[in-house]
């Protein structure tokens, strides 16, 4: 029953496709999730990892998998930036020329401290929330619009 009433709500929109976009570009997400235990984060390397979130856009959520580079430093600091470029977020990738990140839609660049270096995207690396517990690295995965000058979460 509920699908049924989930298609026919879809074919309001532009079927699935038209639901789909929807979430992609206005469904929201904030939560919390583990990214293992930090000391099996390497030093001075960043790394991407892998986590799985809710995305929501009204009273209809689904499960996606998002990406996240983070960074431990040698003093122990810890740095955990959404993979997403704020431009028009696309994957960001570890620039193979320079320390920092580069996106390979439109060729920002960005440090390897998440500042933007240059390229059409408006700001650096959105940094995500972290915490640690008991040894285990958590962040705060929040979506952010896109093509602005300063972060701001989608809600």
């Amino acid at each position: 029953m509920f699908l049924k009433i989930l298609a026919a709500l879809a074919g309001l929109g532009g079927g699935w496709a038209g639901l789909r976009a929807a979430f992609t570009s206005k469904g929201s997400i904030d939560e919390w999730t583990s990214l293992g235990p930090l000391d099996a984060a390497p030093v001075d390397t960043p790394e991407q990892r892998s986590v799985t979130v809710t995305e929501r856009l009204g009273w209809l959520e689904r499960s996606v998998e998002k990406e996240i580079w983070m960074r431990r430093d040698g003093d122990g600091a810890v740095m955990v930036f959404s993979a997403a470029c704020p431009h028009e977020a696309c994957a960001v990738q570890k620039d193979a020329n320079a320390p920092g990140f580069v996106c390979l839609c439109h060729h920002s660049h960005f440090g390897p401290d998440g500042a933007l270096l240059d390229g059409p995207a408006l700001r650096g690396l959105d940094t995500l929330e972290h915490r640690l517990e008991n040894g285990v690295l958590w962040a705060r995965y929040q979506k952010f619009k896109k093509q602005l000058r300063a972060k701001e979460v989608v809600s």
